[in-house]
């Protein structure tokens, strides 16, 4: 037992979790009741990486050292949509 310490500190702080996300649609008319929509979604538009915590275990050779990325790469999606 190495300390009184929590195991979740809030003020100590891994890495920053930053993504954009974007959506954009554009809608046409074609009569007054029915419409079509184009729509494009975009996931971690800039595609950054976002690693996961160090390895917390002390009595690892690997203590400290950061092997994986967390999240998910860029990811693009287009639909199409008819409403009436």
């Amino acid at each position: 037992h190495f300390g009184n310490a929590p195991i979740n500190d809030g003020t100590v702080r891994g890495f920053a979790n930053i993504t954009e996300d974007v959506s954009i649609f554009k809608d046409i008319w074609l009569s007054e009741t029915a419409k079509f929509r184009f729509e494009a979604n975009v996931g971690n538009l800039f595609n950054r990486v976002v690693f996961c915590e160090p390895n917390g275990n002390w009595s690892s050779g690997g203590f400290g050292q950061v092997y994986a990325q967390c999240n998910i790469a860029r990811s693009v999606q287009f639909g199409m949509r008819v409403d009436w």
